[in-house]
C-alpha cells in the first residue's frame, strides 16, 4: 500500500493525473439518483473525486500480491457477479 501510495502521490506531483472514465463517473452519479445533464458543477466534481478513489482502490487491490490476499480478490470478484 505504501508503494502504490507513494507512486501515485509522484504521478500528482510532476502533473499527471489519473484518468476519470465518464462511464464510471455517470455510474456514480446514478447511484445517488443524479444525472450529469441536470448536475451542477460541484456535483459534477464530487462524482470526479468518488470515481479517483474508486479507481484508486481498485488499483491498489488489482496490484496486490495474489499469494497473500488472492482470497480477498477472489471474494470481491465474485460478490461483483453475484450484484
Amino acid at each position: 500500500m505504501d508503494r502504490y501510495d507513494n507512486h501515485m502521490r509522484v504521478i500528482l506531483h510532476i502533473g499527471g493525473k489519473l484518468t476519470i472514465y465518464p462511464a464510471l463517473s455517470d455510474a456514480d452519479m446514478k447511484e445517488k439518483g443524479q444525472y450529469r445533464k441536470k448536475a451542477t458543477a460541484a456535483e459534477i466534481d464530487a462524482s470526479k473525486e468518488s470515481t479517483t478513489e474508486r479507481q484508486m482502490a481498485m488499483g491498489l487491490i488489482r496490484g496486490s500480491d495474489r499469494l497473500s490476499f488472492g482470497k480477498l480478490i477472489e471474494d470481491l470478484e465474485n460478490s461483483i457477479h453475484r450484484v
